[in-house]
């Protein structure tokens, strides 16, 4: 069975991404995948942080998955969308949803609440 739906948690300069293999029965394939900033640099002319690196490796690995709920703080969240709309990739995105804290429980309840939602 292919595992394409993603849940991107994003938390400040790290992702967790869990794959799902089906929405209808929203079974989770393993544990979830773990991506870092790895090049927390800053930019010497101007002293601002780039983020292009880290959600660059966020959208290589969703690259393969049909559509993605994005779920986590606000600035994080609104950087991914940047990032997407500047790929032109939105119409993958399903659903975003900013909130400050969760847990991994509450995130899986969250996108099984939305995709439960829309089969409805």
């Amino acid at each position: 069975m292919s595992t394409d739906h993603a849940v991107v948690w994003l938390e400040f300069r790290t992702a967790k991404v869990f794959l799902f293999e089906d929405t209808a029965m929203l079974s989770v394939t393993g544990e979830p995948e773990l991506i870092r900033d790895k090049r927390l640099t800053h930019d010497g002319q101007n002293g601002q942080r780039r983020d292009d690196d880290f959600f660059g490796d966020v959208l290589g690995f969703l690259e393969a998955k049909k559509k993605w709920i994005i779920i986590g703080n606000r600035s994080s969240c609104v950087g991914l969308l940047e990032r997407i709309c500047h790929q032109k990739t939105e119409g993958r995105v399903a659903c975003v949803e900013f909130v400050d804290a969760v847990t991994a429980e509450e995130v899986l309840l969250r996108a099984r609440r939305y995709c439960r939602d829309r089969r409805s």
